[in-house]
This record gives structure tokens, C-alpha cells and sequence, in this order.
């Protein structure tokens, strides 16, 4: 799950307790949604990729980061596309 920003997170040398610090959260708030466990908030989605971009130099959409791989939809447009993978603040 969430391979693309797995890697970004690697890329970027962070540890899940680095990123944690860096987005202001909790160790195993991190954890559990990287896991699937618990749904990402845009607020949190929005600091991860602010977050990624400036370590690593690159631009990020949050389709990218957070694609979970599930092909349905594929070629549909954008509006919705983390409907259940996000929860309001």
C-alpha cells in the first residue's frame, strides 16, 4: 500500500519517527497510515508531500503519493479519486 510514497519517504532518508517530527504527528499515527489502517486526513496528506518536496527537491502531486495501486477507475478523472482515503479535519 502506498508504494509510490514509501519510496519518496526513502528517497528522502526519513524514518517513520523522523516523519512523524516533520508533519507534527505521532510515531504510530504515522505508522498506522502507512499500514492501511487508519485514513490519511488531507492536512496530513498536504504536510507529507510539503514535506517530501523540500527534501527532495521535487514537486509531487497527491495522486502520486498516495496512489494505493488500485487500478479501478483507471482513465477516470481525478474528482473523488481519495474520496475513501480521506477523512475531514
Amino acid at each position: 500500500m502506498y508504494k509510490n510514497l514509501k519510496a519518496e519517504i526513502a528517497r528522502a532518508g526519513l524514518t517513520n519517527s523522523e516523519m512523524a517530527d516533520a508533519i507534527g504527528a505521532k510515531y504510530t499515527t504515522v505508522w498506522r497510515l502507512l499500514s492501511g489502517k487508519q485514513q490519511f486526513r488531507l492536512g496530513e496528506m498536504v504536510a507529507i508531500q510539503s514535506e517530501l518536496e523540500e527534501r527532495n527537491g521535487m514537486t509531487y502531486t497527491l495522486d502520486y503519493l498516495f496512489w494505493d495501486g488500485d487500478e479501478n477507475g483507471e482513465g477516470e478523472s481525478d474528482q473523488g479519486a481519495h474520496a475513501s482515503s480521506v477523512r475531514p479535519d
